[in-house]
């Protein structure tokens, strides 16, 4: 998934550096949406995925930094260093 084809330019200039980003993922019967809200501001879709390519129930959920294709490697050329915190992650049912 790249960035270009998945969030909007305006979620990213309209950032805030320091702020919390709240991330929600929205299972509906046709599609998966991506969402982000800083501070509690309208929140914005990110991405839209078609429901078929994720059928079933999620078993489990990862969190934090990773690959495409979430795979446990490194990219070639290492970026500079940065931090990333979770403070919470809750699972909602209708």
């Amino acid at each position: 998934m790249k960035r270009a084809e998945t969030v909007p330019d305006t979620f990213y200039s309209s950032a805030f550096p320091a702020t919390w980003t709240e991330l929600a993922i929205r299972l509906e019967e046709k599609q998966i949406v991506v969402q982000a809200s800083q501070g509690g501001r309208a929140w914005q879709d990110l991405a839209r995925f078609p429901r078929a390519e994720f059928p079933g129930d999620p078993t489990s959920v990862r969190l934090g930094k990773m690959s495409p294709g979430s795979r446990n490697e490194d990219f070639s050329i290492l970026g500079p260093p940065g931090t990333c915190m979770i403070r919470s992650f809750r699972v909602l049912s209708e």
